[in-house]
């Protein structure tokens, strides 16, 4: 693929074969699975609407850092949400010396001095760029070293353009991960594939399917269905799910039904105060947010906030 100029929420690349077979082998047998175990608890079911069942703390995650105040997938920005806020949420691409370097675009041009596509830049000639903020580009190398153990940190693989360059970040965020804490650090993708692989590479490490909402998804037919369903997140035994907040302020019961069967429920990106009290009252895991000292801050004035404290 010669260029990348948007890098959005759909896959740059098909899933390959194998992978599709895999995860339908997968979820079948999930399926049977639960439906057996159903038939044996049925008359001990609990109501997956009964909000007890569920955690109550809902965790406030800066978005980029903290972009809404300082410039995205900044050190300056990760300081900021991590003493502010819960944790933060950070991107993280491969350069074309195999480093994993923290910016959210296949291209250089909006975010930093630079121009051109990250893939084609070793990792010192991505050194003499800069941020808005005078930053150089950080690894994250970086970002482990300065916060790993003293917040939550969600790590999000974006989508690369091959089979191969997606198996090779995955290997190289497996080699910086090894040692690390898997409480503290969450892997997020929106490419079931990736996800896949960490699962292989760092089996005790917590994974989360991105899930864009599929009524505006760029994806049609059978592929843009299950990108924007569980059908993935189910196969793969994902510890949480990421939904886009437009789907969840429509759809908030899926919130319930999710938690019901044992999945972490965060929402993005949501950033003004009445969605943060429409998810507080229907008890949300996780908000990733680009004002997260401001969320917080709502969160911890808002009634019952005793809940929804660290």
């Amino acid at each position: 693929m010669a260029t990348l100029s948007k890098l959005d929420e759909d896959l740059v690349f098909p899933l390959p074969f194998w992978f599709q077979i895999h995860c339908l082998w997968k979820y079948i047998i999930a399926w049977f699975y639960k439906s057996f175990s159903r038939l044996r608890i049925r008359s001990t079911k609990s109501n997956s609407n009964d909000s007890t069942q569920v955690n109550q703390v809902t965790l406030i995650i800066g978005h980029r850092g903290s972009k809404g105040t300082l410039p995205e997938n900044s050190l300056q920005g990760f300081k900021e949400a991590s003493t502010k806020s819960d944790g933060f949420e950070l991107d993280i691409q491969l350069c074309k010396s195999g480093e994993l370097v923290v910016l959210h675009d296949s291209t250089l041009d909006r975010t930093s001095t630079g121009s051109g596509l990250v893939s084609q830049f070793r990792l010192e000639e991505l050194l003499r760029f800069t941020l808005d903020n005078g930053e150089r580009i950080p690894t994250l190398l970086d970002v482990l070293s300065n916060f790993s153990g003293k917040t939550l940190i969600n790590i999000e693989i974006k989508k690369e353009s091959s089979l191969s360059s997606t198996k090779e970040s995955a290997l190289a965020l497996a080699s910086l991960l090894k040692n690390q804490d898997p409480n503290s650090i969450i892997i997020s993708s929106f490419s079931p594939l990736a996800l896949y692989f960490v699962k292989n590479f760092l089996p005790n490490m917590k994974i989360a399917q991105l899930i864009s909402d599929p009524r505006t998804s760029k994806l049609k037919g059978l592929k843009g269905r299950l990108l924007g369903s569980y059908f993935y997140a189910k196969a793969l035994r994902v510890d949480g799910v990421v939904w886009e907040k437009s789907y969840l302020l429509d759809f908030h019961k899926d919130i319930y039904q999710l938690q019901a069967k044992g999945y972490s429920v965060f929402v993005y990106t949501s950033n003004e105060e009445k969605e943060w009290e429409f998810f507080l009252n229907h008890k949300i895991n996780g908000i990733i947010t680009d004002f997260p000292h401001k969320a917080k801050e709502f969160i911890e004035t808002y009634p019952d906030s005793s809940k929804n404290s660290k």
